[in-house]
């Protein structure tokens, strides 16, 4: 019996240092981002990621008339718009023809009293709405209501759909009611198919150090999490999670792990710790908002050439539009791994007048018409990549 049980420990020891190594060697595989050698500070032009450039106006109408652009996400068919204010999600055609709201405010079967985010199944025109109460509920681009989805594994602040199901993500102070799971896997039914990510609570006061983002790239779901250095990909196919990147940030990194007061957050950045505050990636860059010494940097980096990049902070922050002359660009979504987002609100677009001293190069007739219209929905400007 003695023998037996030796034989088994022996073989669990190896299974953990073969399972050990194997992260390791993942690990050591990772490209590194470098925050910690010097950056230069110039501007970037836009033709030397870019081919063109093309602007949609949002139909402007009492019943469509967007206070907030909160979220936006892209099919072949629709954009489909999310307003964290007014609490709507706002259906256009790709066009900017609006098409219908979901407003849907109540304590009924097919109402929510508060709405988190939403997520789109493109295969299957249906919208996803995520409601404090450990519910999603399933529309039609068309505003007809499907189903309403229980969730069994709860208490969560950010999702998106997969292959799958949903990939979920659990905000710092509700990882200790979960052992720590950061992200899961629902399936379409709402029940728990596989927690994807543990780690350790964070405690309840590091809530507001929560910058957290999901994005997609070809077939394979990404995120990031302030206060850790590793930038992850879920496979939309079989749920897999692996390291992609590792962000070195030196010395000066503020965790966000370890703080119980913003006032002790506060003082740390202000003696020059660094916070990575939001990260946008594309196939060939990434841009990256990050605070140190108490301001505000957008940084931009190379893939291919491993070069960073300051953006200079002028009046309007982004690559010059040396494409149609039109406003900087800083982009903001992913329509897909071709094709950039940003909205470019009216008051931005007032501000472009007034400070090119009314000497407007572009020609575009959608910006031209906007900038008469001070009082019109937002302008997605699409960047086709090269």
């Amino acid at each position: 019996m003695d023998t037996i049980k030796a034989v088994k420990t022996i073989m669990l020891i190896s299974l953990f240092l073969v399972v050990t190594s194997c992260r390791d060697a993942d690990v050591a595989k990772l490209r590194s981002i470098d925050f910690t050698s010097h950056i230069e500070r110039q501007d970037i032009r836009l033709s030397e990621i870019a081919k063109s450039v093309e602007y949609i106006q949002l139909e402007t109408s009492k019943e469509s008339f967007i206070s907030m652009v909160s979220d936006i996400q892209f099919t072949k068919e629709i954009i489909a718009v999310f307003d964290n204010q007014l609490q709507k999600l706002f259906v256009f055609d790709r066009s900017g023809k609006f098409l219908n709201v979901i407003s849907n405010l109540g304590k009924g079967p097919e109402e929510y009293i508060h709405l988190f985010s939403f997520a789109i199944d493109p295969d299957t025109s249906t919208l996803y709405l995520h409601t404090p109460i450990d519910r999603i509920l399933k529309f039609q681009f068309d505003n007809t209501f499907e189903d309403e989805i229980k969730l069994a594994f709860g208490k969560i602040l950010r999702f998106t759909k997969i292959k799958k199901g949903f990939l979920c993500y659990v905000a710092r102070p509700n990882r200790a009611l979960f052992s720590g799971v950061t992200c899961f896997i629902l399936s379409e039914s709402g029940s728990l198919i596989k927690k994807v990510l543990v780690r350790e609570s964070s405690g309840v006061g590091s809530s507001f150090m929560s910058y957290f983002s999901f994005y997609c790239l070809a077939d394979t779901t990404c995120f990031w999490e302030s206060g850790f250095d590793t930038i992850y990909g879920v496979s939309n196919k079989t749920g897999t999670i692996t390291p992609r990147y590792l962000l070195n940030l030196g010395s000066g990194t503020v965790s966000g792990k370890d703080y119980s007061t913003k006032e002790r957050l506060d003082a740390e950045i202000k003696q020059g710790g660094m916070v990575i505050a939001s990260v946008f990636e594309s196939t060939s860059f990434f841009i990256f908002s990050i605070i140190q010494g108490g301001k505000i940097k957008k940084l931009f980096y190379d893939k291919n050439s491993s070069r960073m990049t300051d953006l200079p902070m002028k009046w309007q922050i982004g690559l010059i539009n040396d494409l149609d002359l039109g406003p900087r660009f800083l982009p903001e979504y992913s329509v897909n791994d071709s094709v950039l987002c940003e909205v470019i609100e009216s008051y931005e677009l007032q501000m472009y007048m007034r400070e090119s001293q009314g000497r407007v190069g572009t020609k575009d007739p959608i910006l031209l018409k906007a900038l008469d219209d001070p009082g019109s929905n937002p302008i997605i400007m699409l960047v086709n990549l090269k």
